[in-house]
């Protein structure tokens, strides 16, 4: 039984020593300071996406100007206008509470965000195409994206660290090993390690 090239038995060592090397940076607490440094070179993967609530009709894949026009001037001009008599029925949904640029994409189609991200809050505006047709929307809310502060992250962001610190630890171990070993290439090249 030839283990020498073992392809199953160099995986698992492999797997032995990460688990051994990730074990010691799970222990690890980063010094004064060090977890603020991280946080800051890295904060833009902690930011919060904006977020939209909105109001909704949906006038089809093509309505005349006139009806939209005149739609638009109902709802902006007579506050006792039902809207959901203005516009035509739909699996849509007619509101949508504070969602991402994600999850309003995945109802609307991919831009629609990016759309209604333009338009002012608390009054009908459009026409805004989607994937589907076209709408009037009112914007309730809007929050633009923010990077939270450290304190709202601070769990997330140890645990990123504790990650980096891994890899970082993986990498001189294998460093370390390497070093003590000539290492010969499939072409027979040797690469001598100082």
């Amino acid at each position: 039984m030839a283990l020498r090239d073992d392809t199953i038995i160099r995986r698992r060592m492999q797997q032995k020593m990460e688990f051994l090397t990730d074990s010691g940076a799970e222990l690890l607490e980063p010094a004064a300071g060090e977890l603020e440094a991280y946080y800051r070179a890295n904060e833009q993967r902690f930011q919060d996406a904006p977020t939209i609530a909105l109001d909704q009709l949906f006038f089809g894949q093509n309505p005349t100007r006139e009806r939209i026009a005149a739609a638009l001037l109902a709802l902006q001009s007579h506050v006792e206008t039902d809207p959901l008599s203005l516009g035509e029925r739909t699996l849509l949904p007619s509101q949508m509470g504070l969602s991402t640029p994600a999850a309003i994409d995945s109802v609307f189609g991919a831009g629609f965000f990016n759309e209604l991200a333009q338009l002012s809050t608390d009054v009908w505006a459009g026409p805004v195409e989607s994937g589907y047709g076209v709408h009037l929307v009112r914007i309730n809310d809007y929050l633009p994206a923010r990077v939270p502060p450290l304190a709202e992250v601070r769990d997330a962001i140890l645990r990123e660290w504790k990650s980096a610190k891994a890899v970082e630890l993986r990498e001189q171990v294998y460093a370390r090993l390497r070093a003590r070993y000539d290492v010969v290439l499939s072409n027979g090249v040797a690469q001598n390690n100082p």
